[in-house]
């Protein structure tokens, strides 16, 4: 009996399209889907028996969601065209967010459009499921030492069985990786923190519509964050006052360096929500939220740039 390998995998997607394999993604952890088959329960009474509840099955309503987790990569580690879109870009696209390409960079800021549907395709082992109606949030996460992530959480309309079809040959994001060290810089206000870890996360709302000729999902509002957790200097109480009094603060995160290969994530209204502290065998952490606020004309909550 032959078994179905899950690393033996390849995703495509594509933003408003339809996904070839020219739209390969790159990622880090198995894309696997189990999709979610809507089904109603009913009585047929009549006979005189009890246990006569029975069920019937919409499959054309049949929903998933997944994450596609991917190393956070540069653009273009040759230097030459820095204003090259990562890889990612159709990923970025059908998470609300619209692409910017300047003269050094390409930068991505979110939207207040409708998103246009997206199309995923995932192979396991030569077995394929389309997902059609897709649309994605996005969270960036990194710790120290190692590689950030951007994980896209995909929620979509698809069958309920796989289809057999041999898996495509693509081409893999071979761009410089995204490293989180101690060069990394990480400033709330013009000051470093001592941070460990950050969560940057879009927060993406995200519902299904599902009527005569229509299946897919929306995004009906985002509320953007970014969680910082690390080392307190003795007497620092910024985190605190700054919750009490409500100011607003510009975070920035940079990752990497050099033309091509530097990820810069910039939120320029940021207020802290949450601030907490805890021993972290015998030494104070902290771990501080901040939401993304928009300016005065409700713009500009965050940008992420390649350069």
């Amino acid at each position: 009996m032959a078994r179905q390998i899950t690393d033996k995998s390849a995703v495509l997607f594509k933003y408003n399209g339809t996904a070839t394999s020219a739209n390969a993604v790159t990622v880090t952890e198995t894309p696997f889907l189990s999709p979610d088959v809507k089904s109603q329960e009913y009585k047929e009474i009549g006979s005189g028996k009890l246990g006569q509840t029975k069920n019937y099955v919409d499959a054309n309503n049949t929903t998933v969601q997944f994450d596609l987790v991917a190393m956070l990569r540069g653009n273009d580690k040759t230097g030459v065209a820095p204003e090259t879109p990562p890889a990612i870009a159709d990923l970025l696209k059908a998470c609300g967010l619209t692409e910017t390409i300047g003269a050094d960079n390409v930068t991505y800021t979110p939207n207040h459009n409708d998103v246009s549907s997206s199309q995923a395709v995932v192979y396991i082992d030569d077995y394929k499921r389309v997902i059609d109606g897709a649309i994605a949030t996005l969270k960036i996460s990194g710790t120290v030492g190692e590689c950030a992530k951007a994980t896209f959480s995909v929620s979509g309309y698809t069958t309920p069985a796989a289809t057999s079809e041999v898996n495509p040959t693509v081409t893999l994001d071979t761009e410089s990786l995204m490293i989180v060290s101690r060069v990394s810089a990480i400033t709330v206000d013009g000051s470093t923190i001592n941070a460990e870890s950050f969560d940057f996360d879009i927060g993406n709302d995200i519902k299904s519509i599902y009527a005569i000729s229509v299946g897919e999902f929306i995004r009906t509002d985002f509320k953007p964050t970014i969680a910082l957790s690390g080392i307190k200097t003795k007497g620092d109480e910024s985190g605190w006052s700054d919750l009490i009094a409500e100011d607003v603060r510009e975070i920035i995160i940079v990752l990497g360096s050099g033309a091509g290969k530097t990820v810069t994530i910039t939120a320029s209204q940021a207020k802290t929500s949450e601030m907490s502290e805890s021993d972290n065998d015998g030494m104070v952490n902290f771990s501080r939220t901040f939401r993304c606020q928009g300016d005065a004309n409700g713009d500009n909550h965050y940008s992420i740039k390649w350069s």
